[in-house]
This record gives structure tokens, C-alpha cells and sequence, in this order.
């Protein structure tokens, strides 16, 4: 069965995480663990304080978690609790090592005890974890209609792609595939620029066939699927795509692999990640 990993600590970004897991789990026919983590570092002082103090904040979070789980339970998803104490981001990429198919989070958390699922806490998790993962940052009621993937032709651009279809397939969604081409850099040396240009033209052939490529790949009888090709900044132009067009999921790999995608490594998503208002799935 399929399983996804969601990381909860009572904050509205984990409840739009939640809420989006069991939209996908509902259509993926998958189960979902609420993993709650009670932060270890808080606790300072005598032995028998802190003792006592974790004890009555895993009475909470345990409540808590079972509150949720009455509030879905109507849903068409098996839902399961897990509560465990250390470090935030570690024991989430501890578990996602445990046969997940995904960890969602959402993109931060607020509050006393919400401090500890904080944007660091899920720039840490999509880095380390061991899985693909996807950060919330909105709830979207009727799914990911619109779908953002940019490819650079790199083997885990293509895992993303293969992953977008899978959500387009189930949502009926909009999807659309892009390829940037970095733009060419000022310079005063005649020869640089000529150089430059020379490279460009090569990586548009390049970019185009990657699109063309991943247009023959896909069976698009179940959504709406368009390519389009992007000279300019890698990272901004993913952005710009996204906010321009009102798109609310994208879908990256992790890193490039190729000589095209040496503009499209961890950098490029990890940027996407931080800057964009919309939702972002790093496939892996």
C-alpha cells in the first residue's frame, strides 16, 4: 500500500499539509501517519522538571493527534498517530526512512509549542529525507488543477515529470512542462559573447528536444498538458511561471545530472522552495 508521512504540530501549515495529504491519499488509495514531535531541546533544567514537563506535553500532543484523526475520520483514508521526542527535523527524516512513498509538511509552523516545525525544520527535511517531499504552502480545495514542471532533461527531472502526470492523472489538472535556458551574460569581450551565444543556441536545441521528448513520453488522454521554452534566469523564471499563471503545485527534481542542467542543481530547487508562494513537490 501506498504511504505518505506527515509531519503535524497543530499550526494552520500543518493542517493545509494534512488536508492536501488526504486529498492525494484519497485518490491514491494510500495511508497516511501523523508524525507529531516533541522537541527535545525545549526542555532545559532538572532532570525531574523535564521529565515531568515532556510527559505532559506527549499527554497534549497525543490528544491532540487524536483530535485530529476524529475530525478526519469520515474520510476514506486510514489515518495512524505516532509521537516521538528529539530533535524536530531529525526524527522526520528518521522516519521517512521507514517505507514511505512521501513526507508532507507544510512550510512553517507558528506558536508556543508550534515552534518547533519552523521553515528550517522543512528546508532540513526536503534536503535529508530520504523520500520525495512535498512542502504546503496553500490548501487548494479542488486539488492541484494547475501544475508547474520545469525539466532539464537530468534523470531526476524526469522522475518529476513521471510524478506529475501521476497527479494530473488523478486531479484532471493543467500541467505544464518548461525548459529554461539560461540567458546570456553582459560582457565587454567581443569573444565571450560569442561564445556565450554559441552555447545558448546549442542548449535551446537541447532544451526543445527535452520538451519535445517528454511531450511523446506522456499519455495526456486524462488532463491538459503544453510545453513552453524559457531563456532567462533558471530559479526566477520557475517562479515568475508559477506566480504569473496562478499554477499551484511545482514539481522539481532534486539536482541535475547533465552538462544542460549544471544551471539546475540543489540550488535551483532549494531557491523555488524559499521564494515561491505556491506548493513544491522535490522528487528524489
Amino acid at each position: 500500500m501506498t504511504r505518505y508521512l506527515v509531519a503535524i504540530d497543530g499550526s494552520k501549515y500543518s493542517e493545509m499539509a494534512l488536508k492536501t495529504a488526504i486529498d492525494l491519499a484519497e485518490k491514491t488509495k494510500a495511508s497516511i501517519t501523523l508524525l507529531s514531535v516533541i522537541d527535545i531541546d525545549q526542555y532545559l533544567g532538572s532532570t525531574s522538571l523535564q521529565d515531568f514537563t515532556l510527559e505532559s506535553n506527549r499527554d497534549i500532543t497525543e490528544k491532540m493527534l487524536a483530535e485530529v484523526i476524529e475530525k478526519y475520520q469520515n474520510q476514506n483514508v486510514k489515518l495512524e498517530k505516532l509521537v516521538t521526542t528529539g530533535s524536530v527535523a531529525n526524527e522526520i527524516i528518521a522516519e521517512s526512512r521507514n517505507d514511505y512513498d512521501l513526507v508532507i509538511v507544510g512550510s512553517r509552523g507558528l506558536g508556543k509549542v508550534k515552534r518547533t516545525f519552523l521553515g528550517s525544520v522543512s528546508n532540513k527535511v526536503v534536503n535529508q529525507a530520504a523520500n520525495s517531499t512535498l512542502v504546503v504552502k496553500n490548501y487548494h480545495k479542488d486539488g492541484f488543477s494547475r501544475i508547474l514542471v520545469p525539466l532539464d532533461g537530468s534523470r531526476n527531472s524526469k522522475r518529476a515529470l513521471y510524478k506529475a502526470t501521476k497527479i494530473a492523472e488523478n486531479f484532471s489538472s493543467e500541467l505544464l512542462i518548461i525548459s529554461v535556458v539560461k540567458e546570456i551574460e553582459d560582457s565587454i569581450f567581443t569573444f565571450d559573447k560569442e561564445r556565450e551565444k554559441i552555447l545558448q543556441e546549442e542548449n535551446i536545441k537541447k532544451s526543445k528536444k527535452i520538451l519535445a521528448d517528454a511531450l511523446e513520453s506522456i499519455d495526456s488522454s486524462k488532463f491538459k498538458v503544453s510545453t513552453e521554452l524559457i531563456i532567462g534566469s533558471v530559479g526566477e523564471s520557475i517562479i515568475e511561471k508559477a506566480e504569473e499563471n496562478e499554477y499551484n503545485l511545482i514539481v522539481m527534481g532534486s539536482r541535475g545530472q547533465n552538462s544542460i542542467s549544471r544551471a539546475f542543481m540543489g540550488s535551483v530547487s532549494n531557491e523555488v522552495m524559499h521564494s515561491t508562494r505556491k506548493s513544491v513537490l522535490i522528487v528524489k
